[in-house]
């Protein structure tokens, strides 16, 4: 006598019941073989006894808590089994990395020197972790990263909106040439060429570009609402400037400037000493 887990394909509401154990159907009756008190439901698991036979002796419905529960323990174990696998996959790609990629990354961390790596880490956490600015707007302090502003100037007539996340408006192009002026300083150690060594310059070249265009964006905004406002006459003109005055003296620099400026400044600084040295090679670390 043996007993397997099974489940009812087919009630006997109409004749003959079916049942589904592991792939296989067995056809039951009602009379003489089921023991449970509840009928025979679609989906109901039960336990099946078989005779030495082989025929079905008895079918007794399975109490859906136990099943319930048991259903949790086995995906409990599938779950600590693919968690143990996932473990052992996490641990050998741990240890190709130790004898294969660390000893390759470290190298070339090497050869591109850890000031320079400190100093464009530095770079990536003031454009786009810490706050550049902040403005007080109308009691209503908003901070903005670098890569925020870089959003408002792809999006200025939502500049507000983009800078207090009620936007979903992109950097665009001006996104592209941030990660671009980020990654710049790889360049020398990719490409031969004294003149390569300038790239260490763009992340502050490309702040100060970001400075001008958002001075003449900003500017460009002011004339174009006392000329929309002076239309209705020289008080409402007035009223334009005085509330762009109060929006720019709102504005205070945060600590995301000072350290992208250091971290820039010291890669330009860097860039251009190279650049003027031509008989070191780019092999070299640069500080």
């Amino acid at each position: 006598m043996k007993t397997a887990r099974g489940r009812v394909l087919r009630d006997t509401a109409s004749g003959e019941g079916l049942l589904s154990i592991d792939g296989t159907q067995y056809p039951f009756r009602l009379e003489g073989m089921w023991r449970s008190d509840l009928a025979p439901k679609t989906n109901m698991a039960v336990d099946v006894e078989f005779d030495d036979g082989g025929a079905i002796a008895a079918i007794r419905a399975v109490d859906p808590t136990a099943a319930a529960r048991e259903q949790a323990n086995k995906l409990a174990a599938q779950a600590g089994v693919a968690a143990k696998q996932a473990g052992e996959v996490a641990r050998q790609a741990a240890s190709e990395l130790r004898a294969k990629g660390l000893p390759a990354l470290t190298a070339y961390a090497k050869v591109i020197g850890v000031k320079t790596l400190v100093a464009m880490a530095l770079v990536l956490v003031g454009w786009f972790f810490l706050a550049i600015a902040s403005i007080d707007f109308f009691g209503d302090k908003v901070s903005a990263t670098y890569y925020d502003l870089m959003r408002v100037l792809n999006n200025p007539q939502n500049g507000i909106a983009t800078i207090a996340r009620q936007s979903r408006a992109g950097a665009g192009f001006y996104g592209f040439l941030t990660i671009a002026a980020l990654l710049a300083p790889l360049l020398p150690h990719l490409v031969k060429g004294r003149k390569t060594w300038l790239a260490y310059c763009a992340p502050a070249a490309w702040m100060l570009l970001a400075v001008i265009v958002g001075a003449w964006k900003v500017s460009s905004s002011i004339s174009e609402a006392k000329r929309q406002f002076g239309s209705f006459g020289g008080e409402l003109g007035g009223m334009a400037s005085e509330f762009m005055k109060e929006a720019l003296n709102a504005l205070s620099i945060g600590l995301g400037f000072y350290l992208s400026v250091a971290a820039a400044g010291y890669l330009a600084y860097v860039g251009l000493k190279r650049y003027r040295a031509p008989e070191v090679s780019r092999s070299q670390a640069p500080g």
